[in-house]
């Protein structure tokens, strides 16, 4: 005779180095298994938790999904059981610079209602609890904030650990308005001159490049010369991605003389599908340069490469990302004393300078826009000498 199944066991599982408890319940028809996350493992309320979910399942003759009465206000788990419950699926869906960040913004969730019931999580609760984030760091933090707090209820819900009316109340709160943002400008010109003149020469061309194109900074770092047609007087750079590309939008940035002019020596030797600019070949040439300037003998002291680790953690990559490159021109601010800026500051240097050249029209195409009014509104500056002239002469 078959042996009937037994009851699912109360399990223990380690995520990131916390107890967590889990039951498998299976269903008898169709064979499906699903796990069901209890909470930190050997507490009451887990074990309560695990007592209910098997229950139910019994009374439903061993099917999924398990259905349970609604919880009783003031009854069932925690905020914190539920974030205990909701952590492991968290880390199996984002990446962990994402998880990192969503791991900030529960605990400031946590620190303050993490003993209070979940189902007891009120609209007014969620927004005096946004309301300071949004004075103690900035709006945009609480606006994510919120989101993961949502997230993580919407998640409860699904799993029948809170009533499903708790998170339609969350949701009912209003939007965080937006603060009112300072304008971003050209980056200062004596700045831009004295960063070129510290910085390697990777990042110099890749300044001028910027200057000269109005490229995005993450367009820059990604150039190739299987990206470059190079077969007119004005070359043509199509990016193998971009800002807009998921709209289905295509960005082709000109190359005129001066821009090629400084991104020849870079081509040269090179392989069609290798970046044109790499921290590796920027690491050598410094330490290339290092090494001219020795004044000891090769015969004293330590002798080339001799104390360099065999296998760092950190290497040179072959490629500068935007946020590489940002701290490259953030550095050499530092060292020269000047004011800092961004260099995506530069495509704003570019499209003033097309726009007082020639029209709102040609800085538009050229920047890659659909519209003029982003060019207008977000790059390039109004020509204010002209305002002025013009009420000279009417006024």
């Amino acid at each position: 005779m078959p042996r009937k199944p037994g009851v699912p066991a109360y399990r223990r599982r380690i995520v990131r180095g916390r107890e967590i408890a889990v039951v498998t319940l299976r269903d008898a028809a169709t064979g499906q298994r699903r796990d069901h996350w209890l909470g930190e493992y050997g507490t009451p309320e887990s074990r309560a938790r695990y007592a209910r979910l098997v229950a139910a399942w019994e009374a439903s003759a061993r099917s999924l999904p398990v259905s349970q009465s609604p919880l009783r206000p003031g009854a069932g788990p925690t905020v914190t059981e539920i974030m205990a419950a909701y952590w492991p699926t968290v880390v199996a869906r984002v990446s962990s610079r994402h998880a990192s960040n969503l791991r900030v913004m529960l605990r400031r969730w946590r620190e303050r209602y993490g003993r209070h019931p979940a189902a007891e999580i009120t609209p007014g609760m969620l927004r005096g609890w946004r309301e300071a984030i949004a004075n103690e760091v900035s709006a945009d933090a609480a606006r994510r904030a919120t989101t993961a707090v949502l997230a993580m209820f919407r998640w409860a819900a699904s799993y029948e650990m809170v009533p499903t009316d708790v998170y339609h109340r969350l949701k009912t709160i209003e939007p965080l308005r937006a603060p009112s943002r300072q304008r971003v400008g050209p980056a200062p010109e004596g700045a831009i001159a004295a960063v070129r003149s510290i910085v390697s020469a990777q990042v110099r061309a890749m300044i001028d490049l910027q200057l000269l194109t109005g490229m995005r900074p993450g367009e820059v770092c990604v150039m190739r010369p299987c990206d470059i047609d190079m077969t007119g007087p004005v070359w043509a750079y199509r990016p193998a991605t971009h800002k807009t590309a998921h709209h289905g939008h295509e960005r082709l940035v000109y190359l005129g003389p001066r821009a090629q002019a400084v991104l020849r020596p870079f081509l040269i030797g090179r392989a069609t599908t290798a970046y044109c600019f790499s921290p590796a070949e920027a690491r050598a040439a410094w330490e290339a340069a290092k090494h001219a300037l020795r004044r000891t003998q090769l015969s004293c002291g330590n002798r080339p490469s001799t104390n360099r680790k065999p296998e760092p953690r950190r290497k040179p990559g072959e490629r500068y990302t935007p946020n590489s490159y940002c701290r490259a021109v953030a550095r050499a601010c530092a060292r020269a004393r000047v004011e800092r800026w961004h260099p995506h500051q530069l495509r704003h240097n570019y499209a003033t300078e097309v726009r007082r050249r020639y029209s709102l029209e040609a800085a538009r195409i050229l920047l890659g826009h659909c519209s003029a009014l982003v060019t207008e509104a977000v790059y390039a500056d109004r020509d204010q000498q002209a305002a002025m002239r013009i009420a000279a002469e009417i006024g």
